[in-house]
């Protein structure tokens, strides 16, 4: 089954508060992937819960603290979906932050995690294009969706892109206080090859970058068929 990209929901951050919730497009099914990025000035995040119970989200690796910035990253293959479907992420005490979800169809829904890289540090990578890099991993399977995410970590009046071959998913937010920026960015590989998370800005900041890579499901499901119960046979043939 290949992977599609849903979606990237993003709000008005923590904003000097302690809670943010998410709400997402769409209908979200059972066995869609979620991947949850935070960003914020300094605060420890405590784990996603949404509205509708029974979802467990996996912590990709500790979070990433450096500067005045801290990550965290989660992914969760959805159990109870439906719509008007809304991720919550609180932390510990009020902070300035950023909260971002991808929505992703089609990926493993048993181990979908690959390769990742938690957090590489950039003191000062630069304005040249996809200066900004997680580092490299390679996917061990063909078709896998790769996650990119990169938060500043001190102030600076600069603009993100996403990286060459990669596509936004929600960019330029500001962490609160001025010019901060926090952004994702996606890409489905249709071969499986060495692929770094890549960012360019156009002014100097230091950054902290992720990386993950989740692979696709194998064999067809239910909606590759499209199969409508109870649907007379079509003419001139037999399922």
């Amino acid at each position: 089954m290949a992977i599609t990209h849903q979606s990237a929901t993003s709000g008005s951050g923590f904003a000097g508060t302690a809670t943010e919730t998410l709400s997402l497009p769409g209908t979200v099914a059972a066995g869609d992937l979620l991947i949850v990025a935070s960003a914020n000035t300094g605060i420890t995040v405590n784990t996603p819960t949404d509205n509708k119970g029974g979802n467990t989200y996996t912590q990709l690796a500790a979070q990433v603290v450096t500067g005045s910035s801290v990550t965290k990253v989660w992914y969760c293959v959805v159990v109870n979906g439906g719509s008007s479907f809304q991720v919550t992420v609180t932390t510990t005490v009020a902070a300035n932050g950023h909260n971002i979800v991808h929505r992703v169809s089609g990926t493993d829904t048993v181990a979908p995690l690959d390769q990742f890289v938690a957090g590489n540090i950039q003191s000062a990578p630069g304005t040249a294009t996809d200066a900004i890099t997680s580092t490299a991993k390679t996917p061990t399977s063909d078709g896998q969706y790769v996650f990119g995410f990169t938060c500043q970590t001190g102030f600076a009046a600069t603009t993100l892109s996403h990286g060459t071959n990669f596509l936004d998913g929600a960019m330029n937010l500001d962490n609160g206080g001025g010019d901060y920026k926090t952004g994702t960015e996606y890409l489905i590989q249709s071969t499986a090859a060495s692929v770094a998370a890549t960012f360019t800005q156009s002014a100097a900041a230091g950054r902290v970058t992720w990386l993950a890579t989740f692979k696709a499901a194998t064999g067809p499901t239910a909606a590759d068929f499209n199969i409508v119960l109870g649907e007379p046979e079509l003419a001139g043939g037999t399922f």
